[in-house]
C-alpha cells in the first residue's frame, strides 16, 4: 500500500503541486494461544482461566449467580518487531479489531472499557492482571443489542509506546462497567462475550512505513 501526501509549493507566483508517497505494508496479529487470553472473576483472581470459561468463552461481567464481575485479558506477540531498527518510530497506525456478543446483557445496554496493560513479562497471562493498575483507558463502547457485533479500537499510541520500552507483547483488558456497577441483582447469568473462537478471534493489525512486517 502507498501513502502519498501532496505538498503546494509556490516559485515565481506558480503554483507547484508536488507527490510524495510512503510505501506501507501491514501485518495482522492474533493471540498465539491460551498464554494470550483469557477470563476469570476479579473477586477470586486465583480462578482466572486461560484459554476462557469452559463452553462460554471469555466474559465480561456474571456468567453465573454469583457478582464475579469476570474480566477478560489478551495480548498480541510483537518481539519479532523489536529486531527491526526503530520500529516504534516507523508504526504509522495500529487498530485493534474484536467482535462481542450481547445476548446475555439485562439491562438496556451495558458499558464495556477496554484498557491497556503495560507488562514486561515474557509469561503467560495471570490473575492479578485483571485488577492491575495503572491501566489507561483505549475506549468506552456500547454493547445494547443481543447479537454478535463487530468493534475497532486505535490503538497506536499504546503499540508504540510498549514498542520504545522493549515489551514483547501489547496487552488489553476487558471489563463491562455497567454490570460490576450493579452487582448480580437478578442472581442469574448477566454477562457480555468476547468472541475469541478459534478461526474468529481478536486481531491487531499494525501499519509500518516501510516495507517490513512481523512474520
Amino acid at each position: 500500500m502507498n501513502i502519498c501526501y501532496k505538498h503546494s509549493l509556490w516559485f515565481a507566483a506558480i503554483l507547484v503541486l508536488a507527490t510524495s508517497c510512503a510505501i506501507a505494508t501491514t501485518a495482522t496479529l492474533k493471540p498465539g494461544g491460551p498464554e494470550d487470553i483469557g477470563s476469570g472473576p476479579t473477586v477470586l483472581t486465583h480462578l482466572y482461566s486461560p484459554g476462557g470459561l469452559g463452553g462460554l468463552g471469555y466474559i465480561l461481567g456474571q456468567p453465573n449467580t454469583l457478582t464475579r464481575n469476570d474480566r477478560v485479558l489478551v495480548r498480541f506477540d510483537i518481539s519479532k518487531l523489536l529486531l527491526q531498527p526503530k520500529a516504534a518510530g516507523r508504526l504509522m497506525h495500529a487498530e485493534m479489531k474484536f467482535k462481542m456478543d450481547g445476548a446475555y446483557i439485562r439491562d438496556i445496554s451495558s458499558t464495556v472499557e477496554v484498557t491497556h496493560l503495560a507488562l514486561d513479562t515474557a509469561g503467560g497471562l495471570v490473575g492479578t492482571d485483571m485488577v492491575r493498575e495503572p491501566a489507561p483507558v483505549v475506549g468506552k463502547l456500547q454493547v445494547n443489542e443481543p447479537k454478535i457485533v463487530k468493534y475497532t479500537l486505535d490503538v497506536t499510541k499504546f503499540v508504540r509506546s510498549d514498542l520504545a520500552k522493549g515489551r514483547k507483547f501489547t496487552s488489553y483488558r476487558w471489563r463491562d462497567l455497567t454490570a460490576e456497577e450493579k452487582g448480580n441483582t437478578f442472581l442469574s447469568p448477566w454477562f457480555v462475550r468476547l468472541v475469541g473462537d478459534a478461526s474468529d478471534m481478536p486481531t491487531l493489525e499494525l501499519t509500518f512505513e516501510d516495507g517490513r512486517k512481523a512474520k
